[in-house]
């Protein structure tokens, strides 16, 4: 995970709003905290509008470096999509609706 710039975002790719899980920190923001756009170079999860961005940190996982991106749950309470950067071994769980999930999934070059 790096904060070097991801570049532009995916022409014609829609972002989504969701929840953002983090590791060791023991905060799950709900729907609708936390945005992820699909970039050029990465993916970006942050806060969804400028009401959460006190709460709500920024992520960054650059496609160029190792890591592993996941369905977890399988229910609509429980849907998400686990981004892990191997290179530093952090993670974050961004919660979706699983019909977004597969969508975001799909898109997803790593």
């Amino acid at each position: 995970m790096s904060d070097l710039p991801l570049g532009r975002p995916v022409e014609d790719s829609p972002t989504y709003v969701g929840g953002l899980r983090l590791r060791n920190v023991f905060l799950n923001f709900g729907w609708p905290g936390a945005r992820l756009v699909l970039l050029d170079e990465g993916v970006w999860l942050g806060p969804s509008a400028g009401v959460f961005r006190p709460f709500v940190p920024v992520r960054r996982f650059r496609f160029d470096e190792p890591c592993d991106i996941q369905a977890i749950g399988s229910s609509w309470i429980s849907s998400g999509i686990r981004f892990h950067s191997l290179a530093t071994d952090r993670w974050v769980i961004f919660w979706a609706w699983p019909t977004r999930r597969a969508e975001i999934l799909n898109s997803s070059p790593c």
